[in-house]
């Protein structure tokens, strides 16, 4: 007895599938759709890439015009003298009176600390010998005068005051010495020779 076994199922069998009419209107309607939203989208792009690209452009030949102009106006561009000048001018006249008021305010430091300093000087060099009737200080000026009853204590109280600190930078023009009418010995120190003249003759 012989016995069959079909070995080739039903799921190994190829298929034929059959498309309608229907069916492939259908297909087509929605190739032609997907084909005209791509073309759609396609010209948007297309025209929004122009769009980007004029504007770029234009600002390029904007840029480009800006340069040509600056540059030409450097080239041409010359600087008017007279402002040049009346700029100098009030500049040295800035450095001026920059110099006057640091001068002034100089002055005026020497001439509060020089006196206090004088008067220290004077007082630890004093002289039993001799002693001071005037005392003038004007800016760097110096002007001593006064009486001593030994013609020997001038020269030693100089001496002395050479060593102060006041005194050291200090230069007198002369130094006189006279008599006055009560024939008392008198004496003028000065920075200034024309202090030396018209007294004690």
């Amino acid at each position: 007895m012989k016995t069959r076994i079909n070995f080739y199922r039903e799921d190994f069998k190829s298929k034929i599938i059959l498309l309608n009419l229907n069916f492939l209107l259908v297909l087509a309607t929605l190739s032609i759709i997907c084909i005209v939203i791509a073309w759609f989208w396609a010209s948007n792009s297309l025209g929004d890439a122009e769009k980007q690209t004029e504007s770029l452009l234009f600002q390029i030949a904007q840029k480009k015009d800006l340069s040509k102009s600056l540059i030409e106006a450097k080239d041409t561009r010359t600087q008017n003298v007279a402002i040049v000048a009346d700029v100098e001018k009030h500049q040295q006249e800035l450095v001026m009176k920059r110099t006057i008021l640091d001068e002034l305010d100089s002055r005026q430091t020497q001439r509060s600390q020089g006196y206090s300093s004088l008067m220290i000087d004077l007082a630890e060099n004093h002289n039993a010998n001799l002693w001071l009737t005037n005392i003038l200080v004007y800016e760097r000026h110096i002007y001593l005068e006064g009486a001593a009853s030994d013609s020997k204590a001038l020269p030693q109280w100089l001496s002395q005051l050479n060593q102060a600190n006041y005194f050291i930078n200090t230069d007198f023009a002369g130094a006189r010495m006279y008599r006055n009418e009560d024939q008392q010995l008198q004496f003028i120190l000065s920075s200034k020779l024309d202090d030396m003249k018209g007294k004690g003759q």
